[in-house]
């Protein structure tokens, strides 16, 4: 064997030896949770939970749906929104809202919520807010904290009484108090731990910049008691690039160099059997 060929043997092993470990790398790569950058949502982008009360016992599922797009006009500004349709399902229970969030930020400009049981409908509640509630503010970064505030108007109705319709203001503190890796059904995910406070107890969402969304998220009690959890079972969302560009680059170097080195070898291998096959030949 010539020192060429050896040569050949030795980077064309490295680079199967890279290959090999390389989805490994690029796995541990696409979990982290350096930086949260605002989403690229879509219609039929959707994430399904399941869901515990655990001092009730109750179990259900909630299906969160981007279904369109709508162009609202609130206190004299215009709002191009995404619909998120929510739909949460409970032993005969259906909570149903229609979310709509800003295009261009994700905050909140109106929310419509029902309650029916066995299809007949307890409750509506319908509420608008001026400024928009910004519930996720990006870039999500460890340790960023950020309030929102001012007014809502809510229009309720518990048939077959009228509607009642309030105007309240509403104030309400983020924190990002860590970052988490998480198991769930969906899968192993790496996530920033995003709590804000109620007067009767304390939430937690587990945002997965993989998925884009919640994976996780946690009610507390004044005890510290957890009653409630929901835990992401599917999504279909997809982000358009989980990668840098220079790491698909040197994807496609490796490759190429792994796929070249071994055509070289194989032709270079060839030839000297036909050589020698020649020379018999010729003998």
């Amino acid at each position: 064997m010539t020192i060429m060929q050896k040569g050949i043997r030795k980077i064309l092993a490295i680079s199967l030896i890279i290959l090999i470990i390389l989805p490994a790398i690029l796995a541990n790569y696409t979990n982290a949770v350096d930086e949260a950058q605002k989403p690229n949502y879509s219609v039929g982008d959707y994430w399904k939970y399941s869901v515990r009360y655990f001092e009730s016992k109750l179990n259900g599922t909630t299906t969160k749906r981007i279904v369109g797009e709508s162009n609202m006009t609130m206190d004299g500004k215009l709002y191009n929104c995404f619909v998120i349709e929510t739909s949460h399902i409970m032993q005969g229970w259906v909570f149903h809202f229609d979310i709509y969030i800003e295009k261009d930020n994700f905050t909140i400009v109106k929310e419509d919520y029902q309650v029916s049981l066995n299809g007949e409908i307890k409750q509506i509640i319908n509420t608008t807010y001026i400024p928009p509630f910004n519930e996720l503010d990006f870039p999500i970064t460890m340790e960023k904290n950020w309030t929102t505030e001012g007014m809502r108007n809510v229009t309720t109705t518990i048939p077959p009484f009228p509607a009642q319709i309030k105007i309240l203001s509403f104030s309400q503190n983020f924190s990002v108090v860590r970052t988490e890796r998480v198991n769930v059904p969906a899968g192993e995910f790496d996530t920033f731990v995003i709590e804000y406070l109620y007067l009767d107890g304390r939430y937690e969402e587990y945002y997965s910049p993989r998925v884009s969304g919640n994976v996780r998220e946690s009610y507390y009690n004044r005890r510290g008691e957890e009653v409630m959890r929901m835990e992401l079972l599917e999504s279909n969302y997809i982000p358009q690039s989980g990668l840098e560009w220079w790491v698909l680059l040197a994807m496609a170097i490796i490759i190429i160099t792994a796929v070249s080195i071994a055509a070289v070898y194989i032709w270079r291998k060839r030839s000297l059997v036909y050589k020698q096959k020649f020379m018999e030949m010729q003998l």
